[in-house]
């Protein structure tokens, strides 16, 4: 009987160790099986409905539980993502529900991407992992480690902001992911509208250097001197891009507030009001504050080029280049020290 007891002991240590030790990703498994532990286990009734092994799904995850970027990010990780799925032929859910959730902003196009039963969603350690890719890794390598988690699980619950796809295939793939909701479409022909004519966009990100914008692990802010000198060269520079281009006007995204008051009264110049928000921040906005950073994106598709502005400090934001890549439109960065 004792040697049964050892002997099945051992079998079972073999049997882990093949499971998650050999391929290391002993990690994924200790990680995930805390995470699940931790914020799911009171929803953890998908352990008793065990996935199919035909039935397997990358699930892009932004659910307020881990860090998952900025809006830009976020898109630019499901695109990936989703290329992905499709071209290991696997499903693929989007569950985005924090600091919004999507689907009050954007809705299935040509795939169906919502999670209609979310007790399909699996927090069982034994059926699903967390991994998590950001920028840095290719498209092949993302691939192959997604291909080997799915020997080992059904689901994989993954946060990106990898960007895989570019040009026209980041274009296509988007569109068949997304459309926008009635309410954003409305909304998005109102501001053409008022725009009447072809316009180019220019993209200014501060993020805390003019104090007015609240961000986690952010830029230092300005002494107000050095804020006021920031803010005139950037209207020069904002000017300048005005007598190159033929365009009547000028749309213009910031995550400053200070900055958009200061050249609101730009006769060529076109800002969507509104407060604004970083979509990772913890603080949790209305509705009508993330709506802005949806049509901010989206009139920035339907620009003829795509201008950011960087000045000393500034960030560079993924926010105008993901936008260029929807429309395939001309992207141009101008740096100054």
């Amino acid at each position: 009987m004792e040697l049964y007891f050892l002997k099945n002991i051992k079998t079972k240590i073999v049997r882990f160790y093949l499971k998650y030790i050999n391929g290391n990703i002993l990690i994924q498994y200790i990680i995930s099986a805390r995470v699940f532990r931790k914020y799911y286990k009171t929803k953890n009734i998908t352990s008793i409905l065990h996935v199919k092994a035909d039935d397997r799904k990358i699930i892009y995850t932004a659910d307020g539980r881990r860090y998952a970027g900025g809006l830009a990010d976020r898109l630019k990780g499901i695109v990936s993502l989703y290329k992905i799925s499709k071209e290991i032929n696997v499903g693929f859910w989007i569950n985005f529900t924090s600091p919004f959730v999507l689907e009050e902003y954007l809705i299935p196009n040509k795939y169906d991407w919502v999670i209609h039963n979310r007790k399909e969603i699996n927090y069982d350690v034994k059926n699903a992992v967390i991994f998590d890719f950001f920028e840095g890794r290719g498209g092949e390598t993302v691939m192959r480690k997604i291909q080997s988690l799915f020997k080992k699980w059904n689901q994989i619950h993954i946060t990106s902001n990898i960007c895989i796809a570019v040009g026209e295939e980041f274009g296509k793939l988007f569109n068949e992911l997304f459309k926008p909701t009635e309410e954003l479409n409305y909304k998005i022909h109102c501001c053409l509208s008022e725009i009447n004519s072809d316009f180019i966009s220019v993209t200014f990100r501060f993020r805390q250097l003019l104090g007015d914008f609240l961000e986690i692990d952010t830029s230092i802010i300005l002494p107000d001197n050095e804020k006021l000198n920031l803010i005139n060269r950037c209207i020069d520079h904002l000017k300048n891009i005005y007598k190159e281009n033929e365009y009547r006007k000028i749309f213009v995204t910031s995550d400053s507030i200070i900055f958009l008051n200061s050249i609101k009264e730009l006769d060529f110049v076109y800002i969507v009001p509104g407060k604004i928000a970083h979509t990772d921040h913890p603080i949790k906005f209305g509705k009508e504050v993330y709506m802005k950073s949806f049509l901010d994106f989206f009139l920035l598709t339907h620009s003829k080029k795509i201008y950011q502005v960087i000045d000393g400090l500034m960030y560079t934001s993924g926010f105008p280049y993901t936008a260029s890549l929807i429309c395939n439109q001309p992207y141009i960065c101008r740096t100054y020290e």
